[in-house]
């Protein structure tokens, strides 16, 4: 019995195999649910489309503001992101596309790098000087590649600090595979280049000077200053509202700013086919394609090839490179300030603005100012010529457009607002100003007739002999320093800051004069005749008068040209001379064709045109006079169109003769103007309008950067 009993209490005390079977399937229960629950996890995670594509690798350090968002209606994440909406305006503004969103302007320290979301911008390769410290880019991608030549290994060994510094640079360098990342990301960190090499270029150049005593007073503008700069916001987004076949973010801008863009980092267009689509843009470096993307919009493409450069070839951080960028160029005439899109919006009156995108735009400008219809008909024939030692186009510009040079910067390049080429090997501006400033000193040039040389001639003759002094004392210098054989650290083309101050000072002289109401009309008759005579005379076409009266004129203007001449050969045998004289005479030979052909027949036929002006205001006023009666005017009161040489020689002088004087005054300035306003600025040889932009100034049509 006892035995019983303890078989009893061990077979109560054994575990129940069903306790085992119900804690084994606890178990795979609660892995099941545990993976049922990442698996609904993973969905739910999965549902967040394009959360991979907003990787550090695509979007850089904009990556981190990329996150998931719940939506419980649809029981799914939403990825949301920010991208930069990208656009050009003034350092101060604080009013951007985005309203309450804060404008970061991009300065290229360190503070705007951070706040931009922009990588430090690597040293290019130019910037490693050849030599022992240093090795070539070249000699850097055969490493890389693992292709070292022997010669080349045991010319290595010489120096270990080589080897050594080739492997980092040879990671910085090379880009072939770094493709994954937004092109917008490397767009940024251009930007930042650009502002960042040109302030070493500007302090470097205040340097330069200070070593040679010739900075003075003068300081660098502060940035809030500037009038251009690329500026950015940051704009949230949804991967909802992107299309099915764009794989990375995108950021935003306008066509208008991808253009002044374009300008401010040295590319020029190849092509702007606005009908297809089709637009690409090379230059310093860089490659800038666009296209159409279905569903979207034109995309622009951004891609960095060769070297790039902001230093002298920079564009000019001025207001005016917004206009220049579509062939407008704003004139010394121009009301106040003006947003671009102005321009578009009226019919160009009053010499206030220049078309020359294109031949048929350039041709409704001249025609603008009066000129003929042969003369419109010579400027949309691309057979014919429209220059002589430089295009008229220039010409033009340089006589009246507004000064986007900006005092204390070293930057002289703009945009090239017409659709000629600007080639220097032809033509020497320093030797055409001091060929002027001969011609101008001449007195039997200046003189009209019987009649003195005025006193403005006088004190034009003056700001010529600044001017030249002062670009010969710098062309001396860098003479000096070839002929002793040094190398230069500055280009024969190159201004110092006492240059530019000159040729500036003198530019706002003449402005000065030619913004006078009394000389606006007297401006408009002579640029007029001007132009119709250099076309003319570098066409090698004969005048044909339209009238009795203006036959005569000509006969006077021929005689008078003839007279310079002392007597011989046709008015157009200069431009034989022109096209065969050399490189040092050509610019002798422009000017005497300018002093004694063009000269005269713009004096004699805008004395006319004048008359012609003055009798029609005469008309209005006796109309108007007779409509509304006004009180009597003084005697001694004259007309609003006359100068205050006419006042003071009324007496003495007939009107004719105080007419050629102020013609004659007129032109001297206004090509006076247009060598200095040239000298003072430059453009890149490969600049030009390859079609008309006119209508695109100011467009906020939205553009997407890929």
């Amino acid at each position: 019995m006892a035995d019983a009993e303890a078989n009893a209490a061990t077979g109560g005390d054994a575990p129940d195999p069903e306790l085992y079977v119900a804690i084994v399937s606890l178990v795979i229960a609660l892995v099941a649910l545990l993976g049922t629950v990442l698996q609904v996890l993973q969905q739910y995670y999965a549902s967040a489309t394009g959360f991979s594509n907003c990787d550090e690798r695509v979007m850089g350090k904009w990556s981190n503001s990329k996150k998931r968002v719940f939506r419980l209606k649809e029981l799914r994440f939403e990825v949301q992101f920010e991208t930069p909406v990208i656009f050009v305006c003034h350092a101060m503004n604080q009013n951007g596309p985005i309203k309450e969103k804060p404008i970061e302007h991009i300065s290229g320290t360190e503070e705007s790098q951070q706040r931009t979301r922009t990588n430090p911008p690597e040293p290019p390769t130019g910037e490693t000087r050849s030599g022992l410290g240093a090795t070539s880019a070249s000699l850097v991608q055969i490493q890389s590649l693992g292709y070292l030549d022997e010669r080349v290994r045991n010319s290595t060994r010489t120096n270990t600090n080589l080897s050594v510094s080739a492997k980092p640079e040879s990671a910085k360098r090379i880009h072939t595979a770094d493709n994954e990342k937004a092109t917008w990301v490397h767009l940024l960190t251009e930007f930042q280049r650009m502002e960042l090499d040109s302030s070493k270029w500007i302090q470097a150049e205040h340097k330069w000077h200070a070593e040679k005593n010739q900075l003075g007073k003068r300081q660098e503008p502060p940035f809030h200053q500037r009038e251009l700069v690329v500026a950015l916001q940051a704009k949230p987004r949804s991967w909802d509202t992107m299309p099915s076949n764009i794989k990375k973010p995108y950021a935003t801008s306008t066509m208008c700013h991808i253009v002044e863009i374009s300008s401010m980092l040295g590319l020029h267009w190849k092509e702007f086919d606005r009908s297809k689509d089709k637009y690409r843009a090379e230059g310093n470096g860089y490659l800038l394609t666009g296209s159409q993307v279905p569903d979207l919009g034109i995309m622009f493409i951004f891609q960095i090839y060769g070297k790039h450069s902001f230093r002298d070839s920079r564009i000019v951080p001025s207001e005016l490179v917004k206009v220049f960028s579509f062939g407008i160029v704003p004139t010394i005439y121009c009301k106040g300030k003006r947003m671009p899109v102005d321009f578009v919006t009226e019919e160009p009156e009053d010499l206030e603005y220049l078309l020359l995108g294109s031949l048929n735009e350039f041709a409704e400008t001249v025609a603008s100012f009066g000129c003929n219809t042969r003369t419109a008909d010579i400027l949309r024939d691309d057979k014919k010529k429209h220059g002589h030692l430089f295009p008229i186009a220039f010409e033009i510009m340089g006589m009246l457009s507004k000064t986007p040079h900006i005092s204390g910067l070293p930057f002289r390049v703009v945009p090239n607002p017409t659709v000629y080429t600007w080639d220097k090997r032809f033509f020497d501006l320093r030797r055409l100003l001091n060929e002027f400033h001969r011609s101008i000193d001449k007195e039997d040039q200046m003189s009209m007739g019987s009649s003195p040389v005025s006193a403005h001639i006088r004190e034009l003759r003056k700001y010529t002999e600044r001017v030249t002094e002062s670009l010969k004392t710098q062309w001396e210098y860098w003479k000096k320093e070839k002929d002793e054989g040094r190398k230069p650290d500055r280009n024969e083309h190159h201004l110092t800051f006492d240059s530019c101050d000159e040729l500036q000072a003198a530019i706002q002289w003449c402005d000065d004069f030619l913004g006078m109401p009394h000389n606006r009309e007297c401006v408009k008759v002579v640029l007029r005749e001007h132009i119709q005579e250099v076309l003319r005379i570098v066409n090698d076409e004969e005048k044909v008068a339209v009238s009795e009266k203006e036959a005569f004129v000509e006969y006077e203007a021929k005689q008078a040209s003839m007279h310079a001449h002392n007597g011989g050969g046709r008015t157009h045998s200069g431009v034989v001379q022109l096209s065969a004289a050399s490189p040092e005479q050509r610019h002798k030979v422009l000017m005497k064709i300018y002093f004694r052909e063009v000269l005269p027949r713009v004096v004699q036929r805008a004395r006319l045109g004048l008359k012609r002006t003055e009798t029609l205001l005469h008309i209005r006023t006796d109309s108007i006079n007779e409509a509304s009666p006004v009180s009597p005017i003084p005697p001694t009161t004259r007309n609003v169109m006359e100068s205050p040489l006419q006042q003071q020689s009324a007496e003495t002088l007939d009107p004719r003769s105080v007419s050629e004087i102020r013609s004659s005054d007129v032109w001297c300035t206004l090509v006076f103007r247009m060598l200095c306003w040239l000298r003072l600025h430059d453009f890149h040889k490969d600049d030009r309008q390859i079609s008309s932009k006119s209508e695109l100034c100011g467009s906020r049509l939205p553009v997407y950067i890929g």
